[in-house]
This record gives C-alpha cells, structure tokens and sequence, in this order.
C-alpha cells in the first residue's frame, strides 16, 4: 500500500513495458523501457481516486501482474 508513489525496481534484459490500470482496466500510467540492467521507476498515482490498481510488467520472455493499493 502507498500514499501516492510506488517505487519499482526491476531487472531487464529486454525491451519492456509497463503498464497500471485501475479496476475497470482503463490506463492509468505507462512506460516503454529500452535500457537493460537494473532499472528504478516511481510511478504517481496521487492525481487518481483512492483503491485497487493493477500493475502489468510485459516484455518477450514474460508478462506478470500484481496488485498496487492507493490508500
């Protein structure tokens, strides 16, 4: 859970995109990633209503989604 802003951190080795929706799956933050290596990110949500976002990080190899919680 987060006030406004997520931290992520991933390792890439691939072109990579990520992607927050809220729960009626419209956009809410993307980002295409073309750097390898470790790869540090904020995203803000503070301009977005309170509740359940869904984060997808997709690239070649993978696609995994997990929950982020705006409180």
């Amino acid at each position: 859970p987060s006030l406004n802003i997520f931290n992520l951190e991933i390792k890439i080795n691939t072109e990579t995109e990520i992607l927050v929706t809220n729960v009626i799956g419209e956009q809410v933050h993307f980002e295409s990633i073309q750097s390898f290596g470790k790869y540090n990110t904020q995203i803000d949500l503070s301009d977005f209503s309170k509740g359940i976002y869904n984060i997808t990080i997709k690239n070649s190899d993978m696609i995994s989604i997990h929950k982020l919680i705006l409180q």
